[in-house]
């Protein structure tokens, strides 16, 4: 069974990731991964070792019994809609962003799903330091969900597109995915001042895309702020989700520009999913972005993990 990834920092917004994650597990027939990496504070050295082994033993069991009570509270939610759908808490000590992307490719997970925001100061870059860095470095798809969002029973999904289409496998995933979710898809591509042939040329090749369905359309947007048109287009026509894909260098520089008044990222009220550049149907690599020399140091796994016998791997 494949699984969703969702990382979780106990944060509100953690949450709307987890019950928008678990909504697409039922209707998909997926699992889920419940994922925390803990990060061990700096020790005051004229604490004993074993003191210090003590009160890390401590804040792990802490930890894993919060994760156990949210699994808890998912299994249940999937007994009530009459879901065979399992739920698993993993973990691992280390670096937030490093730890998701490590366990991501060590799983072959199908997709991350997970908030916009965190609890840390950090979280005021666009979408969190750690979701920045996720969606930077995952060869899988990552969707971020913005704080309080609610899905609705019928998502309409937009593929927002730039100069040039994505592949034609990303394409045909992007389909597939609004078929299993029964949405309905649409294309848009924001037109600036001074890029009409550019926009023309994007209409053109969509015409000609073979993936292309007789019911599918691209619109054109006239507006001189990409991140402002999108948003805008997508209150008025009611979206469910955005879809970018990770090459469109250009879009996305458009896009998280600081100096954009309306980052698509930061206010963007419906959940954003980011395809990799080097994506795949069937993406079997494993990936990571460690460096050479690192290592990892620590994890925790399985809904039953004794957290007494933890021991920091090599």
């Amino acid at each position: 069974m494949k699984r969703i990834l969702v990382p979780i920092d106990f944060s509100s917004n953690a949450g709307d990731a987890l019950r928008f994650a678990s909504e697409i597990a039922h209707r998909l027939g997926l699992g889920i991964f419940l994922f925390h990496a803990y990060h061990e504070a700096l020790q005051d050295p004229d604490v004993s070792e074993a003191a210090i082994g003590r009160i890390r033993i401590g804040e792990k069991r802490k930890i894993y019994k919060r994760l156990h009570k949210i699994r808890e509270g998912i299994l249940a939610e999937f007994m009530r809609k009459k879901s065979d759908i399992k739920c698993w808490v993993e973990g691992g000590i280390g670096l937030a962003a490093e730890e998701i992307l490590d366990f991501a490719g060590s799983r072959k997970v199908p997709v991350i799903v997970m908030g916009a925001r965190g609890e840390s100061a950090a979280a005021r870059f666009f979408f969190g330091s750690v979701s920045t860095r996720v969606a930077a470095g995952a060869a899988c798809p990552v969707m971020v969900i913005p704080p309080g969002y609610r899905a609705g029973k019928k998502i309409k999904m937009l593929f927002a597109v730039g100069d040039v289409l994505p592949p034609a496998g990303i394409i045909r995933h992007f389909f597939d995915f609004a078929d299993r979710l029964d949405a309905a898809a649409e294309f848009v591509h924001v037109c600036r001042p001074g890029e009409e042939n550019a926009a023309a040329r994007v209409e053109g090749a969509f015409r000609e895309m073979p993936e292309r369905r007789s019911n599918t359309r691209l619109r054109i947007i006239k507006s001189p702020d990409v991140a402002g048109g999108l948003n805008k287009y997508a209150v008025k026509c009611r979206a469910g989700m955005l879809i970018m894909y990770a090459r469109h260098e250009a879009l996305l520089k458009k896009i998280l520009n600081r100096s954009v008044s309306t980052s698509m990222i930061y206010h963007t009220t419906i959940p954003l999913l980011i395809y990799p550049a080097d994506f795949r149907e069937e993406n079997k690599r494993k990936y990571s972005i460690r460096r050479s020399g690192t290592r990892r140091s620590g994890a925790y796994s399985g809904v039953n993990a004794n957290l007494s016998t933890l021991k920091q791997k090599p």
